[in-house]
Formats: structure tokens, C-alpha cells, sequence
């Protein structure tokens, strides 16, 4: 198993060890923390103190997904995963050519497919 795959299935169990006292609002809240702290350790010769703050975002993010899947509020971790992908899959030649309005035009054509696949789904 991959070691993004184990994560997600150690924030899994996590929730369902936890399930009544964990919210996702607490793991927004634990990123925007521990952003700050990676932004503490971002210098050189600090590969052991970096590496650590830096999972812990990946923890809490982790977490975050498993709790939205319980909540309902995505279809899985692994639809976002895969949206993901697919996004910057499609901005990627506009990064390639450093085109910013390369990248306005996809992210707008982008924009208007989600709003279409919301409202096709009956989401505001």
C-alpha cells in the first residue's frame, strides 16, 4: 500500500475511533496551524523538522476528507483525488508555456463545467 493510501486509512480508522468529538471545522482550523508552523521551518538544513510540520498538514487534511466522506459532504476522498488530478492535468499546458491567459481561459471553461455539473446535481 502506497503511503498516501495507508494515511488516508489511518485517518479513516482515527474517525471511526472518534467519530462524536471529531468535526471537519476542527481540521480546517489544525491546517491554517500548521501551515503556520511549516512557514516557521522553511529554511535551509531543516529537513527533519520540515518534513514532520509538513505531515502533519497531510494528517490533518486526510483527516478532513475521511470526516467530509462520513458527513456526506463528498463522495469520497479519493472523487476529490481524482478531480484533482484531472484539473491541473488540463491547466498543465498552461503552465508549461507560462501563458497566463492560457491559464484564465482553462480555469474559466473550468468554472463553467462545475457550475453546470452542480446545478445538473440540483447543488447551489
Amino acid at each position: 500500500m502506497d503511503s498516501n493510501k495507508a494515511l488516508l486509512t489511518l485517518a479513516r480508522k482515527n474517525m471511526r475511533i472518534n467519530p462524536a468529538e471529531l468535526r471537519p471545522e476542527m481540521y480546517c482550523t489544525g491546517i491554517v496551524e500548521e501551515v503556520a508552523e511549516v512557514r516557521a521551518e522553511l529554511r535551509p538544513r531543516n529537513t527533519v523538522r520540515l518534513t514532520d510540520e509538513l505531515g502533519d498538514i497531510l494528517w490533518d487534511y486526510y483527516t478532513l476528507l475521511a470526516l467530509c466522506e462520513r458527513d456526506g459532504l463528498i463522495e469520497s476522498a479519493e472523487a476529490v483525488f481524482a478531480h484533482a488530478q484531472r484539473k491541473y492535468h488540463e491547466r498543465l499546458p498552461a503552465m508549461e508555456i507560462g501563458s497566463d491567459k492560457l491559464w484564465d481561459e482553462i480555469k474559466e471553461r473550468q468554472k463553467h463545467t462545475l457550475m453546470k455539473r452542480a446545478q445538473e446535481k440540483g447543488e447551489s
